[in-house]
């Protein structure tokens, strides 16, 4: 039986070790542009974040902490920007709500074990996370469709840019995955590593 105290340890070592490792790719290929909200390479942060905390909450198999915790993640992404607009609520819950649903299908099929080792499932990640990203500039897109119409050489372009991206943020929140569950089965025993974590 796991304690309380592991549970939460075993959730913030997922949480902040697959966000980590998908900031710090984005800072090693954008410096600081990955870190300043208005820019494209800002997913990096956004994301991975998400990404991290949803990963938490599902093997923890507590959504409503989760909930909770994106919820609160989506509040500081709008005040990180200092002009206010409505768009910016839709733009965080796109991404939020995308990455978080690409977290969950990732982990469904690497429960039922539809790909194989660790470099399937990161390669997974990375296929997933992609299509998400890719999936959230044409949704974006059908709010001003007129403008999607007309400048749709410049959606395509924006797609295939997210497409890049998003490859890039699923191989490394993949990587993360696996990092984390290897530092639980180090810390805390063989019983709670990969294959036994049921927290």
């Amino acid at each position: 039986m796991v304690s309380t105290h592991n549970r939460w340890k075993h959730a913030i070592t997922r949480a902040v070790v697959v966000s980590s490792l998908g900031i710090l790719l984005g800072f090693a290929l954008y410096q600081l542009s990955a870190f300043t909200p208005t820019l494209k390479t800002f997913q990096f942060t956004l994301s991975s974040v998400t990404i991290g905390i949803a990963y938490a909450a599902s093997k923890a198999h507590n959504t409503r902490n989760g909930v909770a915790a994106l919820f609160v993640w989506y509040v500081i992404l709008t005040g990180l920007v200092r002009e206010f607009n409505f768009w910016l609520l839709i733009l965080n819950l796109a991404y939020i709500g995308g990455m978080t649903g690409a977290t969950l299908v990732h982990q469904h099929f690497a429960k039922r074990g539809l790909v194989k080792g660790a470099i399937g499932r990161i390669v997974l990640a990375g296929v997933i996370v992609a299509v998400a990203n890719g999936l959230i500039v044409w949704f974006l897109s059908l709010f001003y469709l007129k403008t999607t119409i007309s400048h749709a050489a410049a959606i395509m372009e924006t797609v295939f840019f997210n497409l890049q991206l998003g490859a890039l943020i699923g191989v490394a929140t993949g990587l993360g995955m696996e990092v984390a569950e290897y530092l639980i089965a180090k810390d805390f025993g063989p019983r709670q590593g990969l294959k036994h974590d049921k927290t």
